[in-house]
């Protein structure tokens, strides 16, 4: 049975791994993509896009197919893409600012943001926050309470 699989199959919003080398989808940079790949060949995919995450198959095969004459890729359905979960931008009131352990203005799970409030101001609530894989915070926001900060218990 001869071969029909091809790179140029592959959806757009995908790249593979071929022979350990990171090929792009709809690029000649490793096969051509009208090059017909001989059956048993295998490619990893993974998603063009480091926003998103693969859902679905990682892998495929170029096998004999039954269902149609010659070969195809297995499994038929390609993964998809979906946006990874990100947590909402931290809710900054008046007297307060945040810093966090990254740079980007995107807040994905793991990232910590730190609380903290300008002079006059007395922070209530966690100092930190961590943004989960659920797409949610680990705890609600703090407020910044303009007030001095005396002890209730100090003497006057």
């Amino acid at each position: 049975t001869r071969s029909i699989c091809t790179t140029r199959q592959i959806p757009h919003f995908l790249d593979f791994i071929t022979n350990g080398i990171n090929c792009k989808a709809k690029s000649t940079s490793c096969l051509s993509p009208k090059t017909l790949l001989p059956l048993g060949t295998k490619l990893e995919l993974r998603c063009k896009d480091d926003t998103t995450r693969l859902i679905g198959p990682s892998s495929v095969v170029c096998l004999n197919s039954a269902s149609h004459s010659g070969s195809g890729w297995y499994p038929p359905k390609w993964p998809s893409c979906i946006p990874k979960l990100t947590c909402p931008e931290p809710f900054i009131q008046k007297g307060a600012y945040i810093t966090s352990n990254l740079s980007s203005a995107t807040f994905r799970r793991g990232m910590q943001v730190w609380f903290k409030c300008w002079e006059g101001y007395i922070l209530y609530g966690s100092e930190m926050i961590v943004c989960l894989k659920s797409g949610l915070w680990n705890d609600s926001f703090p407020e910044c309470i303009a007030g001095s900060s005396c002890s209730p218990f100090q003497e006057l």
